[in-house]
């Protein structure tokens, strides 16, 4: 295992389908900006949250089965085990808020 976590990486968000709630559109994004400003591996999320790697991977591919089998538990497992206020996973991100407001 390298000195320190690798930075995660989503992918490019394809054009978000119909029935995909806002929350969890932003929630890949959202957690790998939370994950890398405190230099967490995706074995250490998947160990806050208490599930697998693979789907840590899979969120951050925006899968869409994953993302939309997204249950509030695992956001909260991960916003609580990351010392986050509840919410902070499914909120716009900051620099949408910037674009949105410039």
């Amino acid at each position: 295992m390298p000195a320190h976590a690798l930075p995660l990486r989503p992918r490019e968000p394809p054009k978000r389908p119909r029935g995909i709630p806002d929350g969890v559109w932003y929630f890949p994004r959202n957690l790998a900006d939370h994950a890398n400003a405190r230099k967490l591996s995706p074995e250490q999320l998947s160990e806050i949250g208490g599930f697998s790697k693979s789907k840590i991977t899979r969120w951050m591919q925006y899968n869409l089965g994953p993302l939309r089998d997204l249950a509030f538990v695992e956001v909260w497992a991960l916003e609580d085990g990351m010392g986050l206020e509840r919410g902070a996973l499914t909120r716009p991100p900051a620099a949408l808020i910037a674009a949105k407001g410039a």
